[in-house]
């Protein structure tokens, strides 16, 4: 227990991966182990529930929030999540580039779904802009 122990490398335990429950990076998962949050910042009704629809159906567990006005959708994915990210970006007709890593911060969506846990819960995050990039029919 001296503090030179704590700094030699060499005697920090291995994270068990089964611990931090990270998937590997690029490891495409069921999709009934992948939450998934589609958020409206189209301002249009039931745009969300439209979206997460064809998640459930390919069976994905997909929940709904209304997100502020968003100019350019965007698909977010927690680490060890972007295979699943494209797939669901596959699946929306949105392109790959639409798809990008959660910023560590809150992602806008409604205070409602940050409150109830819904985007801690989320692996991916879809927010259906205005310009379409995640087309909502």
């Amino acid at each position: 227990g001296t503090p030179a122990e704590v700094d030699d490398p060499a005697i920090i335990p291995e994270v068990d991966e089964q611990v931090v429950d990270v998937p590997e990076e690029g490891t495409l998962l069921p999709p009934s182990e992948v939450n998934v949050l589609v958020a409206n910042g189209t301002g249009g009704a039931g745009v969300a529930s439209s979206v997460a629809d064809k998640l459930i159906v390919d069976g994905y567990t997909a929940a709904v929030s209304n997100a502020p006005a968003t100019a350019a959708g965007v698909i977010f994915y927690q680490p060890g999540f972007s295979a699943n990210a494209t797939a669901i970006a596959t699946i929306l007709g949105a392109a790959p580039d639409v798809v990008t890593l959660a910023p560590a911060g809150e992602i806008a969506v409604s205070p409602e779904a940050i409150a109830d846990g819904r985007v801690a819960a989320a692996n991916v995050v879809v927010i259906v802009g205005t310009d379409n990039a995640v087309p909502p029919s």
